[in-house]
């Protein structure tokens, strides 16, 4: 109604007619969603993807890390004490 009235429209025209809002066809709708989920999904897959894959390095450096505390409080229980002199 404004953008009319910009438009130079008087109040008496605009009070001569009749307007009906109604919501717009999902033509498009289904297609949008495959532009927005498509890219999406894809890049789950990839990130889930490295996450996985690299799981098992993590869980075999984090192994070994265990194994050599292990190997140096058993060395350094092993070793003597020193003597304060």
């Amino acid at each position: 109604m404004r953008q009319l009235q910009s438009l130079g429209v008087t109040p008496d025209e605009l009070s001569q007619v009749d307007y009906v809002t109604r919501q717009p066809p999902l033509k498009g709708a289904p297609k949008e969603l495959l532009i927005f989920a498509v890219p999406l999904v894809l890049f789950g897959a990839a990130a889930l993807h490295v996450w996985r894959s690299s799981a098992s390095e993590v869980a075999s450096q984090s192994q070994r890390a265990a194994q050599l505390r292990e190997v140096r409080s058993h060395a350094e229980s092993k070793r003597p004490a020193k003597c304060a002199a």
